[in-house]
């Protein structure tokens, strides 16, 4: 019940997300990048009519293992070493660009 609770919310953190995202659509890419910067990349569009500009955010976690610990014939507690993993979480968020205003904008990645 927890993984399906914590899957709803992350569904909606997405969603809300997305929505912010969609609210650049018709600005000018000129006011985006006052806004967010330089972009990460900036590639042309296949027809190309326009370009796209990306994005990244870059997230880690570090997920920590505990030591496996036991005691030995007189009791006395003795551990092997634990364990850390760290994840790198990548969003992108990408903005189509036609004609100097924003024509599209979508969320990529598992890190979103």
């Amino acid at each position: 019940m927890l993984l399906l609770s914590a899957c709803q919310s992350n569904a909606k953190r997405l969603e809300t997300k997305q929505s912010q995202l969609q609210q650049w659509v018709g600005q000018g890419e000129g006011v985006l990048r006052a806004h967010w910067g330089a972009p990460h990349n900036i590639y042309p569009t296949a027809d190309g009519q326009g370009h796209f500009l990306t994005y990244q955010h870059v997230s880690a976690t570090t997920t920590h293992i505990p030591a496996d610990c036991e005691r030995d014939l007189f009791g006395r507690k003795f551990c092997m070493l634990g364990e850390s993993i760290m994840q790198q979480h990548i969003c992108q968020q990408r903005f189509e660009i036609r004609s100097g205003h924003i024509q599209g904008a979508v969320l990529e990645g598992e890190g979103c």
